[in-house]
């Protein structure tokens, strides 16, 4: 059982984001006055997302201080904003909350539920653990903000430098912390439910609004946020056929049963389909519980394309010219937390949003749609470009003071996926997408036989054979999305452009790579890890709306007894066994990490806890007393020398602990976000000569050269160091004070020059 303590946390925090979505409610309905749940699906994460964009801007202009008085600051100018609005356009939240309590009632039902239901798993196995995963990265960024006074914060892994890497989902984390009240070891975990259940809320919102359908919104949130690879079904087929798993290259498990199969799912085998990439699906990654950038943002992502729909695409009535303004104005402050959060997403959802204006300027256009083309490109450009601008002015701070050097540009010909790998990933939701063009077709057979042979000749030709299925989706869905235009069917046409858009992702990811510290063969190592992340969800929302619009016409429920029901009935069949074989791996993953396999992810707590932490008490007890004593007497942004080591070990761990700077961190990540190798090699060095060194002048000349202030001396120093090295910091009382000791860990402090105490202060009291 979880302690009492642990149950009110939970419930600060699920307060806290009610009282942030309430808040925001009215902004969300001035924005998309037409969707069926008036945007409050999306009003908690648009409300975290301005809470947090305005504290950051206060922080980073040095207006204020970042602290819980600033965030709630922040949070009345948001209020102040809202009332305005409601005021101002005569809307009344609390009317419109009473006449769609129904809406509203499924709404926080399917959030409360994700919410708890993740929390569920993830207090069964709650380590913020360092093997097979980036949880001491994360945690070290989410610490270092609570620790900073001005934005951009330090960087725990890299003394004397602000982060460079996108810090807005820790960013998130630090201020629900201060919020809420919980400590960070805990709130870690109950962050990961909130992005979940955020997912979950916002998938189901736009599935409802897409189809007024409560069971189409369940199902888009279903393929959004946990079905995963057909991986888990070749798992399973190797395990009871092992002969045909090897075939399909998997190896079978060595377990007893198939319950046993459940509890030691080997998930991170799927990790690797297409060679050297990494392959995730959302589910994967919420599961895994790095709080990263590819995690934070995904709830952002569909809330994003369900704000898009209901701005954009379903906007009908005109606006005046402030209005406007402020639309956009929130428009780029929302596209542009793609640069802060995970800047992988901002140019893709430029593209969208692109495409999404060009669908609503086109709307009622009919036969001289290619008469008027030109003379709606302008019409395009223009709010884009002004979207665009609005993004990068509002984040300009970030982009000045924090971006990473570690991308060299776009390169040409990333790689050629195959088939049966792409397959592996997207079956589920090829199969719908692939039903609904031959559907929208079928009374054109000469232009879709016409448009299979090209995909085939062309794939044949060039070698790339996903072509066989992008090219059909892309082309089927432009030639229908204007016929649903003509025919103001607004939310078929949407759901193609987002299968268009899902598509030409792929595409780009065979053609192009993004070039970063990853060389040959691993060279889109990210582009592939990022971006599949970005396609899985744009075909997720497609496809399961697209089951839709294909149950509705065609009739296939209820068309058994007519033509072609053989047919229908092999289809039926074939989309729930897929639907089926995509659970595997999430489910399997799901009870195996709730489980506790101890070889990934530590052991599994005595009882039950949300205590990111509590696996230390056993395996590493004077460090996390240590630590502790520093979290409680130590104040501000500091540097401690700590021994370095290799990424996903043991290492590092007082300053991915406490959000202390170190001299050097994992180094791995250091070279791959600066782009500087010989400046990580030489702080390894250093860091090395100031434990290992005898030369007393020496050690303070590099202390010095790093401002540090403190050195921890534990383990995994003494393991490390020199005897002799060690001892010059109980013997120099000149220049080392100790000012902490337990049974297994000693800190001291350096005695630092005058212009360095000047700049920062000691121990609090």
């Amino acid at each position: 059982m979880m302690m009492i303590s642990e149950f009110l946390y939970i419930i600060s925090w699920f307060l806290i984001i009610e009282i942030i979505g309430l808040i925001s409610f009215p902004i969300v309905l001035f924005a998309c006055p037409n969707l069926n749940d008036k945007g409050y699906s999306i009003s908690k994460t648009l409300g975290i997302l301005l809470l947090t964009f305005m504290t950051w801007i206060l922080v980073s202009l040095h207006i204020l201080k970042f602290g819980l008085f600033s965030i709630l600051f922040s949070g009345l100018i948001i209020t102040i904003i809202a009332v305005l609005l409601s005021y101002k356009y005569r809307m009344n939240p609390l009317e419109l909350l009473k006449e769609h309590k129904n809406i509203i009632l499924k709404n926080e039902l399917v959030f409360t539920i994700s919410f708890l239901v993740f929390l569920l798993i993830l207090v069964k196995n709650p380590n913020i653990f360092y093997s097979y995963s980036e949880d001491f990265m994360d945690y070290g960024f989410i610490k270092a903000i609570l620790r900073t006074e001005y934005f951009p914060p330090a960087d725990p892994w890299y003394a004397g430098s602000s982060l460079t890497y996108y810090y807005g989902g820790h960013l998130i984390i630090a201020i629900m912390t201060l919020l809420s009240g919980v400590p960070s070891f805990i709130a870690y975990n109950i962050a990961g439910a909130m992005f979940f259940a955020l997912t979950v809320l916002a998938s189901y919102g736009l599935g409802y609004n897409l189809t007024q359908k409560s069971s189409y919104g369940l199902l888009t949130a279903l393929f959004v946020a946990f079905t995963g690879f057909l991986s888990g079904l070749l798992q399973f087929t190797a395990f009871v056929f092992p002969d045909l798993g090897i075939a399909v290259g998997y190896q079978p498990e060595n377990v007893n049963n198939i319950i046993e199969w459940f509890l030691t799912y080997p998930f991170h085998d799927i990790n690797r389909i297409i060679p050297n990439t990494l392959n995730f699906y959302p589910g994967f990654v919420f599961l895994q519980g790095d709080i990263h950038g590819h995690m934070t943002s995904i709830p952002f992502q569909v809330a994003y394309i369900s704000y898009i729909y209901g701005n954009i695409v379903k906007r009908t009535n005109p606006v005046s010219r402030l209005n406007q303004t402020f639309e956009i104005l929130i428009l780029g402050i929302f596209l542009g937390f793609f640069l802060f959060i995970n800047s992988w997403n901002y140019p893709t959802y430029v593209i969208f949003t692109g495409l999404a204006i060009a669908l609503a300027k086109f709307r009622g256009v009919t036969s001289d749609f290619y008469a008027v083309l030109l003379s709606k490109i302008p019409l395009i450009i223009e709010p884009l470009v002004k979207i665009v601008v609005v993004s990068v002015i509002m984040y300009s701070p970030y982009l000045i003071l924090s971006s990473s050097k570690g991308f060299y540009g776009i390169g040409l010909i990333g790689g050629k996926t195959q088939l049966s790998e792409f397959l592996e990933i997207f079956a589920l939701f090829v199969f719908i997408l692939a039903t609904l063009m031959w559907f929208l077709m079928r009374n054109d057979p000469k232009t879709i036989a016409g448009i299979v042979l090209l995909s085939f000749l062309l794939a044949w030709i060039s070698g790339f054979h996903i072509l066989i299925i992008v090219i059909p989706i892309i082309l089927v869905s432009v030639i229908r999305m204007q016929k649903a235009l003509d025919e103001k069917s607004d939310n078929l046409s949407f759901v193609l452009l987002l299968a268009v858009t899902g598509t030409l992702l792929v595409l780009f990811c065979d053609l192009f790579y993004i070039s970063d510290s990853y060389t040959k063969p691993h060279h889109r190592m990210n582009t592939v890890m990022k971006i599949y992340l970005e396609i899985w969800i744009f075909l997720a929302i497609a496809s399961s709306n697209a089951l839709f619009f294909i149950m509705r016409d065609s009739s296939i429920l209820s068309g058994f007894r007519k033509r072609f029901s053989k047919t229908k009935v092999v289809w039926v069949i074939m989309l729930i066994s897929l639907i089926i074989a995509s659970m595997i791996s999430p489910l399997a993953m799901s009870l195996t990490l709730s489980g506790g396999k101890e070889t990934l992810y530590g052991k599994t707590p005595s009882f039950d806890t949300l205590n990111g932490l509590d696996y230390l008490f056993n395996e590493y007890p004077w460090d996390l007393i240590a630590i502790d004593w520093i979290d409680k007497n130590i104040d501000g942004s500091h540097t401690m020398v700590e021994a370095s080591g290799d990424a996903y070990t043991y290492s590092s761990r007082v300053s991915s602990l406490t959000g202390l700077s170190t001299v050097i961190g994992w180094r791995s990540h250091e070279q791959m976000w600066r782009g500087i190798w010989s400046g990580v090699g030489t702080r390894q060095d250093d860091t090395d000569h100031i434990f290992n060194s005898k030369c007393n002048e020496k050690t303070l000349e590099l202390l010095e050269k790093y401002d540090v202030e403190y050195i921890y001396i534990g383990e995994l120093e003494r393991e490390k160091y020199s005897k002799a090295g060690l001892q010059k910091f109980e013997v120099h009382t000149g220049s080392y004070e100790l000012v902490y000791e337990n049974s297994g860990v000693s800190i001291y402090s350096a005695k630092l020059s005058n212009d360095n105490v000047s700049k920062q202060s000691l121990i609090s009291s």
